[in-house]
């Protein structure tokens, strides 16, 4: 099974006059088809999405890449500039089940401030695959975020078994929320299983200098994880032609024996 998780800003489109290296690119129509075509060739399984459009160019990725869409919806709703808030979408060629928008399951009421990206959920062959994109700025925030995420993965203090978290998480290898991940059972995909002379960086996509973009596993999928890198070439790291790129994220992907 191949799995990618990515930030797909670029896909929402732009103001005017923004620089290339905060967003990569303006407004440009055709970035659907230009998103599909760089995917295609991966030929994957399952994509998680962060950052995603509205749910009719969503859909028509999902066409083009003949793959089922579960929306899991923004629970901010944006402003002027960020039309529409932060949603996210998981896409699959195998069939899902069980598909859960998670962020209105949990974070409607008692925790209004969390989650206020995307959270959601859908299993496919045996394996729950969660989409989610924690809080940007606030450690305390996410760690928040993370308790909710693991009382819900990891009831009653039991193992997680055959999950899978992918998304954008906004902190950095070796921090506090990083560490709560691997004391909860979390196996970094990336950490695991990248070649030793992988590229290490997935934001920006111009002039990279941080890992924020997190595939992690379960720690009884471990032995099944067999590769997982981060595609900084063209066409997903900037154009040499104009230093363009597809979005301000680098994708993740991973493959497993599954």
């Amino acid at each position: 099974m191949k799995i990618a998780t990515w930030n797909i800003l670029a896909m929402r489109g732009f103001l005017d006059g923004e620089e290339p290296e905060s967003n990569p690119g303006p407004p440009r129509p055709e970035i659907v088809d230009e998103m599909a075509e760089a995917l295609s060739s991966l030929e994957l399984d399952v994509l998680a999405l962060q950052e995603a459009p509205d749910e009719d160019r969503t859909n028509r990725l999902g066409e083009l890449l003949q793959m089922d869409v579960h929306h899991c919806s923004a629970g901010w709703l944006g402003n002027e500039k960020w039309q529409g808030g932060f949603p996210g979408a998981i896409l699959s060629r195998i069939p899902m089940t069980d598909s859960k928008d998670l962020r209105k399951k949990y974070c409607s009421e008692k925790n209004t401030d969390c989650f206020i990206r995307h959270w959601g959920s859908a299993k496919i062959n045996g394996i729950t695959m969660h989409s989610t994109h924690l809080a940007v700025h606030d450690p305390g925030k996410r760690l928040r975020e993370l308790h909710i995420l693991m009382d819900h993965c990891v009831p009653a203090d039991m193992p997680a078994t055959n999950t899978i978290i992918l998304g954008d998480c906004n902190f950095h290898p070796h921090t506090a929320e990083y560490n709560f991940m691997l004391d909860h059972g979390f196996v970094d995909v990336f950490d695991a299983c990248a070649k030793e002379d992988a590229y290490q960086h997935s934001c920006p996509s111009i002039k990279p200098r941080t890992r924020i973009d997190f595939i992690w596993a379960s720690g009884d999928l471990t032995d099944r994880l067999q590769s997982c890198e981060i595609l900084f070439e063209e066409p997903y790291g900037p154009r040499a032609s104009d230093n363009i790129a597809l979005s301000d994220h680098l994708p993740v992907v991973c493959e497993l024996n599954i």
